[in-house]
């Protein structure tokens, strides 16, 4: 058996290694939305969440609010309330008006009183004979602005490009990470801010 003593050449490279680790910052071991076992460059992280995995979150058109409005406001359609109301919850601690509703019924007259500038619309609720719905309001010209953002499934997954056609400005695959969502909102909304 080979025995190493402490002087060896061997353990002064395994202790300046560890030390290097222990002193550089920690950096996310996940490129594009893959683990990986290399250690990441600060050339391999992305600083833009909207490009980081088109699959799983992305905006293909990108809108800007209207300059002058008193208050943000976005509607979360979702058919889980506890879901729904999380958002609402953390939406207005970013300082933004949301409402949740668990229906499309409920959802067009809340477009037609509440005139939101943002929807937020999980997609199991377009699956029943709804599917026109957001078509039909992309293409109305009351609501051109407005920012429909798809909260698509992820068993079965649906396409980009279904939701593309379907009329969505972009999508989050579900469970949507909340920190994706205020980015993509925060910057909908940043055109309009007082400058």
């Amino acid at each position: 058996m080979l025995q190493l003593s402490p002087d060896s050449a061997f353990y002064r490279r395994l202790n300046a290694a560890t030390a290097a680790q222990c002193l550089t910052p920690s950096i996310p071991r996940c490129v594009n939305g893959r683990h990986t076992d290399r250690l990441i460059s600060e050339e391999d992280v992305t600083r833009r969440p909207f490009e980081a995995n088109h699959e799983q979150f992305a905006l293909w058109n990108p809108k800007r609010a209207p300059l002058f409005m008193d208050v943000r406001r976005i509607v979360i359609a979702h058919r889980d309330p506890m879901i729904g109301e999380s958002f609402v919850l953390l939406l207005g601690l970013k300082g933004m008006a949301a409402q949740h509703v668990t229906t499309l019924e409920a959802l067009a007259g809340l477009i037609d009183t509440w005139r939101p500038q943002a929807l937020m619309i999980d997609t199991r609720l377009t699956l029943a004979g709804n599917t026109g719905f957001v078509r039909t309001l992309s293409l109305d010209s009351a609501h051109i602005g407005t920012l429909l953002l798809a909260m698509s499934n992820f068993l079965p997954e649906d396409t980009v490009t279904a939701l593309q056609a379907a009329g969505y400005d972009g999508h989050c695959r579900r469970p949507c990470a909340m920190w994706q969502v205020s980015e993509l909102l925060s910057e909908f909304f940043s055109s309009a801010a007082p400058r």
